[in-house]
């Protein structure tokens, strides 16, 4: 991770080679969600760097499995396995983050898109 505020995330991960940075800020609802869930910034940048992608009701799920923690991290693996991130439609705003025992099964029993309540 680069630097770290409050509101904001910036990363830098590898891909062929090269080094892309990535900007994430939190909501005011995930800012309050990931204190009250003991979910550090650090552990958002991780979970969003080596997790698992799925894409559903115009959001992006970043799941990190027991599987999925990387070996540098297997000594630490309580603090991030089992998180969930979820990315807003723009790419760059955290709706929420949490844990949940078994991530992947909640996730693909969900309805491909949003309800849309009608106005009375």
């Amino acid at each position: 991770m680069l630097k770290s505020s409050p509101q904001e995330i910036v990363f830098q991960t590898e891909s062929d080679g090269k080094f892309l940075e990535y900007e994430l800020h939190h909501s005011r609802h995930s800012l309050q969600r990931s204190k009250q869930r003991g979910i550090s910034n650090e552990q958002i940048a991780i979970v969003t760097e080596y997790g698992s992608c799925i894409y559903g009701q115009g959001l992006t799920y970043y799941i990190l499995g027991k599987k999925d923690v990387p070996a540098n991290l297997k000594k630490q693996a309580s603090k991030f396995e089992n998180t969930i991130v979820i990315i807003g439609a723009n790419g760059d705003q955290i709706v929420t983050c949490y844990r949940n025992r078994n991530p992947y099964q909640w996730i693909k029993h969900k309805p491909k898109e949003l309800s849309r309540r009608q106005a009375a």
